[in-house]
């Protein structure tokens, strides 16, 4: 698991708008997060495919 916290800048709130604008930018990337206020949760999958 990896924890990521950014910083809205000034005169925003704890559910700022960047918050959707990432979770929306991963889910186009075939990645899911879990966008918590400001702390961004990176979670991999517990089984990956396998190749041979």
């Amino acid at each position: 698991m990896l924890a990521v916290e950014y910083d809205p800048g000034e005169g925003t709130s704890y559910f700022s708008n960047l918050r959707d604008e990432l979770y929306q930018l991963a889910l186009r990337n075939h990645v899911v997060l879990r966008p918590l206020g400001n702390v961004v949760y990176l979670l991999p999958p517990t089984a990956l495919p396998t190749t041979s």
